[in-house]
């Protein structure tokens, strides 16, 4: 993080690991899963449909704090607040008043704003580190997707819109929590360049 803070990130993770893939024999590779350790732990990453699939730990739980809002921890803790329009909220405000206040001060959370709209979820990211909004986050979309689960809205997939794309989520519930957790979008190559050392 530019305050160079560090936690596991999810999209991150997806673009690390098509960058890796490019460079190695594709016809070996392109339905393979590797391993891969990241600050929280071992993952997996493949490419599926055409997407990037990653494997993320499983989570023991959900803490509801109250009626609109639960915490998730994914790699990254994640607060999910619900909202009516997640695009009328003034983010970074608001963000700011969860990120900063007496709970989670210390350490710092991603706040999220989201809602329930037309069979997916639809969401903005303010975080930690970072200090501002993300266009999209990987560990917060898949804490996104579990909280919706967790309330009943849908089970096993969950599609989540960001500002900065789709992305999608599968999960098994368990007894006390989710396993199976992946996080699967499109990479696209946006820019190339080399640095001298």
């Amino acid at each position: 993080n530019p305050d160079a803070s560090q936690s596991f990130c999810g999209n991150g993770s997806r673009c690390a690991f098509a960058a890796w893939w490019q460079g190695q024999p594709q016809a070996t590779l392109r339905s393979d899963a590797v391993r891969f350790t990241a600050i929280d732990g071992e993952h997996t990453a493949a490419w599926s449909g055409g997407l990037v699939s990653i494997g993320m730990r499983d989570v023991a739980g959900i803490e509801r704090i109250e009626d609109r809002m639960d915490f998730i921890h994914t790699g990254s803790p994640h607060l999910l607040v619900w909202v009516e329009d997640p695009e009328a909220i003034d983010i970074i405000p608001e963000a700011r008043i969860h990120r900063y206040g007496p709970r989670f001060n210390a350490e710092g959370v991603n706040v999220n704003f989201l809602r329930w709209k037309d069979g997916r979820l639809e969401m903005r990211t303010y975080e930690r580190g970072v200090e501002g909004e993300t266009l999209s986050c990987g560990t917060g979309v898949t804490a996104a997707a579990l909280s919706a689960m967790g309330r009943g809205l849908i089970s096993g997939h969950c599609d989540v819109r960001t500002r900065g794309g789709d992305l999608l989520v599968t999960a098994d519930a368990a007894a006390d929590g989710f396993r199976s957790i992946t996080l699967a979008g499109p990479v696209k190559e946006v820019f190339t360049g080399e640095v001298e050392i």
